[in-house]
């Protein structure tokens, strides 16, 4: 009876200590290789390599032991996982790989595996020989490292991020700072630390800057804006700086707009806006194509020789160049004559042309001089017999005396 509890307890040990391994097991932090391997003639590998280690203590603490282990690559196909080395106690730990093919060769490489979530190959963790304890591992002598660095953000340049960016504390220091700005040649700093939150907020700044002694106000929203110093203390008495034409103007705590404009707010853009009203109606604003802004009457229409589209005739009468009455001539100088009709250089139409009233040429002088006269009467002296005189030019010049 003795023997048999003996037995069960032995038993029951074993598990817990077979539960208690694998739960250790499943701790322990691991990088999966696995690569396909083909020869120089383009055919897969057959054969298998045996990875060795000495003793080593990863970097999350896991204490490594010295051992080996042997991995069959069939098809080509190597897949095992290995606890990382990188970064390892001491340094200069690497795994030693040695190949063994069907084919009967055989060869030696040292790895060095990083800690990584996905899956990694052969080429991204071959390094040449590796370096003595002590020393230190060049980027070089890691495949894919330096490429992997120079995505990485570096403090002294520009960085461009794509993807939301967020600075986390780790829980062993919660109440050591999140951000710090260090002095550039002391030890002094300016730190910031987020409080314990029970939900998550984004606060939107202001698109621009504000004026001077200005401060950070929010909506209550986590919309921030610039208002004066002092207020904004409470809901309600926050308010925007007015200018006019630049010049800050006397702040209140209500802004009414009357008169032609109208405020609204602008959520998108934390800001409120004045735009004037327009119409025709009192207090309302005037645009440039408003019929006020034009003449008390539409202009009047023009004939084609006047203006475009115009349907009037220009006469001297309409323009005020004659008197539709009797008119006479008067000189203003006994010694210069009463009137003067010069032409213009190379006119060939009469200086002057008499019509009757029907329209048909009665005399005209041309521009050399001549004159021409269908008929004309002459008398010697006052109250003297009148005499007619008859010229007729068509083609033959006649002369005619009526008596």
């Amino acid at each position: 009876m003795r023997k048999t509890e003996s037995w069960g307890l032995r038993l029951l040990m074993l598990v817990i200590a077979l539960i208690s391994l694998g739960r250790d097991a499943q701790t322990i932090q691991k990088t999966r290789i696995q690569d396909t391997l083909f020869n120089a003639d383009g055919s897969t590998a057959q054969g298998s390599v045996t990875i060795e280690w000495k003793g080593f203590t990863a970097a999350d603490g896991s204490t490594i032991t010295t051992n080996s282990l042997r991995v069959r690559i069939v098809q080509g196909v190597l897949l095992t996982d290995l606890v990382p080395n990188e970064n390892a106690t001491p340094s200069g730990t690497a795994y030693q790989a040695t190949y063994l093919l069907n084919n009967g060769t055989r060869f030696v490489e040292n790895w060095v595996v990083p800690e990584s979530a996905a899956a990694v190959t052969v080429s991204d963790i071959r390094i040449g020989q590796p370096p003595p304890p002590g020393s230190v591992i060049s980027i070089s002598q890691v495949s894919g490292l330096n490429s992997s660095l120079n995505n990485k953000a570096e403090l002294d340049q520009v960085n461009v991020f794509t993807a939301e960016q967020i600075i986390r504390k780790s829980s062993a220091t919660s109440t050591d700072p999140l951000l710090t700005f260090q002095d550039e040649t002391g030890t002094n700093s300016v730190s910031f630390r987020i409080p314990t939150l029970g939900a998550s907020t984004v606060y939107t700044l202001p698109v621009s800057d504000g004026l001077p002694s200005q401060q950070l106000a929010t909506d209550g929203n986590a919309n921030l804006f610039w208002s004066a110093a002092g207020s904004g203390a409470e809901a309600g008495t926050s308010y925007e700086i007015f200018q006019d034409s630049g010049a800050a103007v006397t702040q209140r705590n209500v802004a009414n707009f009357t008169n032609g404009l109208t405020a609204f707010d602008n959520v998108g853009q934390t800001r409120t806006e004045v735009e004037p009203v327009y119409g025709t109606a009192a207090g309302t604003v005037t645009e440039g194509n408003d019929p006020r802004l034009s003449g008390a009457r539409n202009p009047l229409v023009h004939a084609s020789t006047h203006a475009s589209g115009g349907t009037d005739v220009i006469t001297p009468g309409s323009i005020g160049a004659l008197k539709n009455s009797n008119d006479s001539i008067i000189s203003t100088s006994a010694g210069a004559p009463v009137l003067i009709v010069r032409e213009i250089t190379g006119q060939a139409a009469s200086i002057q042309e008499w019509r009757d009233g029907a329209g048909d040429l009665l005399a005209h002088i041309t521009p050399q001089g001549s004159g021409f006269f269908r008929e004309m009467g002459l008398a010697t002296k006052l109250g003297g017999t009148v005499v007619s005189q008859f010229f007729q030019v068509d083609g033959l010049n006649r002369f005619d005396i009526l008596g």
